[in-house]
């Protein structure tokens, strides 16, 4: 049975692999973690822009709803009037 030796060929292959690899994984995980970042701020933007569409709608449709109550008012309003004109002819 062979012993290790740290002054080995294998084992100084082996750094010199490791060497070259973890910089690289290390540069993956950076990348990763900075688009991770971009998704989640876009996903944000995206929830804001849908957030400002749904209230103006809203908004519209409150301001449409104000402008049929007033509408249905006055024409009550005019129904009235023509039946007391009506009734004192």
């Amino acid at each position: 049975m062979r012993r290790f030796s740290f002054s080995s060929l294998r084992f100084r292959l082996l750094i010199i692999v490791l060497l070259a690899i973890v910089p690289a994984f290390g540069l993956i995980l950076y990348d990763a973690s900075e688009q991770r970042k971009l998704a989640i701020n876009m996903a944000y933007e995206e929830a804001m822009r849908l957030a400002r569409l749904v209230d103006n709608l809203h908004e519209n449709i409150i301001k449409d709803a104000k402008y049929s109550l007033l509408q249905l008012h006055n024409s009550q309003k005019s129904a009235k009037a023509v039946w007391r004109n009506a009734i004192r002819s």
